[in-house]
């Protein structure tokens, strides 16, 4: 029989029990996931960058262990490059530029038959919008000439957008695309994958609400949005919102609004 997961001793006993009480806890369904346990190794799978947990929500959902691409930095952290190398398997990436390490890293674990998980966009979004990102990725996947699995984070920029001081709950989904086979990926020029990545990739949390009004419940929603909406909309003053509960307020002029449960402000 095939073996189609390698998975590491830890993440055998953290899957079950850690990785189950995360995808209840933040009330997680997966949709598609099943292809990766039939889609044969090795492979890639990317996705969009939404929050701090997402490859830990994947990996608790996928029925395959993962090698995720993670920051460099997080190696430094003490205690955590065992961890993150002997345990999980992981694979150091500097933020932010092309890294030589990082690429041979990904074409190794691929030759050994191994999962590489990345999310190109580098970092997480800030307003729930797609970030984008350089072209050297699609020169990158199609050099390896593996399939490649997209998968969608639907809601998760709900739960706690990267400004927010607090968590929210509501639904959210893991939703995994039909892969890329190598062969389609081969009949494209880097151009054309480029594009078709961006748009696989590209998940608009506006949009999806626009379709889906799921809510994102919190008393405190509204509080950390001074650090994306720093001038005020009425005076065009810099510096003067204020947050509180749902309700974001002026200090120059007095406007405010609130935000309500689907991420719409309400004057």
């Amino acid at each position: 029989m095939r073996i189609v997961s390698k998975k590491p001793l830890f993440i055998r006993i953290a899957q079950p029990t850690y990785g189950a009480y995360l995808l209840k806890h933040n009330r997680v369904e997966s949709v598609g996931m099943e292809q990766l346990r039939t889609l044969k190794p090795p492979f890639l799978v990317i996705g969009n960058h939404v929050h701090t947990m997402d490859s830990l929500f994947i990996s608790s959902a996928s029925p395959v262990h993962i090698r995720w691409v993670a920051g460099a930095y997080l190696f430094k952290l003490f205690g955590l490059r065992p961890m993150l190398e002997r345990w999980i398997g992981a694979i150091s990436k500097q933020q932010g530029r092309s890294d030589l390490f990082t690429i041979r890293a990904i074409g190794d674990a691929l030759k050994q038959g191994d999962i590489v998980g990345l999310f190109p966009e580098g970092t997480r979004t800030w307003d729930g919008e797609p970030v984008g990102f350089d072209q050297a990725i699609a020169k990158l996947v199609r050099m390896f000439k593996v399939p490649i699995v997209v998968m969608h984070l639907e809601g998760f920029y709900g739960l706690k957008p990267r400004w927010a001081d607090k968590k929210r709950k509501g639904k959210v989904w893991l939703r995994v695309l039909p892969p890329i086979m190598p062969d389609h990926i081969s009949g494209m020029s880097v151009a054309e994958l480029y594009v078709k990545l961006l748009s696989d990739i590209g998940f608009s949390y506006r949009d999806w609400q626009e379709k889906n009004r799921v809510p994102y419940l919190s008393r405190r929603a509204a509080e950390g949005v001074e650090q994306v909406l720093y001038l005020c909309p009425e005076c065009k003053k810099a510096g003067t919102i204020r947050s509180k509960g749902i309700t974001i307020t002026c200090t120059h002029c007095a406007s405010s609004a609130s935000l309500d449960p689907y991420d719409k402000l309400h004057t």
